[in-house]
């Protein structure tokens, strides 16, 4: 997916830069390549020139459940995950990035929304530990033994976690963005997406694991793009979701002490469009007059000289009167 066309530029978050395939990371431009702008906490984009843009954004994982009257804890569905291309007028564009859910015994959370204008990516659902506490969301928290419901995930954003379907279903996985949870074993959590548009190809979204039981206990893997994994017997704490992918918690346990599940993973909002270098040739002054006390800029001249052409990557010179 790559954004084309329409010159854009903009300030906010943090700025990196790739090269023409959308990868290679830098903190200078490259002539053809793209402007990064990356949000890991709520914050404004500040469009100075309208265009197209191409967008990653994140909501927080859910946090993944202990037990308080059954033993196995489920895994956190994963934050929902929008991507797409969108065009963008001139003004200052809220960004708010959710938080991951956390596990608190007998009231564990969903994740936060996060939004970009009107696209609202969903915060993932809760691990079960009873039947009250599987809770939909981007994708949906793992059910529990002898608990047959699972949370549900919004399509488009995300998918179902795990739900009880045999006496060894116990702490199922939570959904992930890409799959549903538990599709290759039953604690397992979903995968998550995979994107390059940081320049660093990731996966976001991944449920959460579950502490499961097929004789004897294990621990769920957490799905790929930040899942936590799930406790690996009785007595033990579940994984936190890894930062900024919006990944599930995993699920905990109860051994007459409650251990709690991991919380979900935090959030990330990315933005990206093409890296558009702005040539300004100036005719009405003699070279002599063209000096840096000349001009208003965002950063200093590249070249001064007869001819007279000046370019400055990213940003336009104005002529002071």
């Amino acid at each position: 997916m790559q954004a084309t066309g329409g010159r854009m530029q903009a300030t906010g978050g943090t700025i990196t830069y790739t090269d023409k395939d959308g990868l290679n990371p830098s903190l200078t431009p490259y002539s053809d390549g793209y402007v990064v702008h990356t949000f890991t906490s709520s914050g404004d984009l500040e469009v100075t020139e309208a265009g197209l843009v191409e967008y990653l954004i994140v909501a927080g994982g859910g946090a993944g459940s202990g037990t308080t009257g059954i033993f196995e804890g489920a895994g956190g569905g994963a934050g929902g995950v929008l991507e797409g291309n969108k065009e963008i007028t001139l003004g200052v564009k809220s960004i708010v990035v959710g938080v991951g859910g956390l596990s608190i015994a007998d009231n564990c959370t969903k994740g936060g929304n996060s939004t970009f204008e009107e696209l609202i990516a969903y915060g993932g659902g809760t691990g079960a530990f009873d039947s009250s506490n599987i809770t939909d969301g981007g994708s949906g928290g793992g059910a529990v033994y002898s608990i047959g419901n699972e949370g549900e995930g919004i399509d488009g954003q995300g998918h179902n976690g795990r739900r009880l379907i045999s006496i060894a279903d116990r702490g199922c996985g939570g959904g992930g963005a890409w799959e549903e949870g538990g599709l290759d074993q039953s604690a397992n959590g979903g995968d998550g997406i995979e994107s390059s548009i940081s320049g660093v190809p990731t996966y976001y979204g991944g449920g959460g694991g579950g502490l499961g039981w097929y004789d004897p206990y294990y621990s769920g893997q957490g799905g790929n793009g930040g899942g936590g994994d799930g406790a690996s017997t009785l007595g033990e704490v579940g994984n936190d979701g890894t930062p900024n992918t919006g990944g599930g918690g995993g699920g905990g346990s109860y051994n007459g002490t409650f251990y709690k599940g991991g919380d979900g993973g935090s959030v990330i909002v990315i933005i990206r469009y093409l890296y558009n270098e702005v040539v300004v040739v100036v005719t009405t002054l003699p070279a002599t007059n063209i000096t840096p006390s000349n001009f208003i800029a965002n950063g200093s001249l590249d070249y001064i000289g007869e001819g007279i052409t000046i370019v400055k990557r990213g940003f336009c010179y104005k002529v002071k009167e």
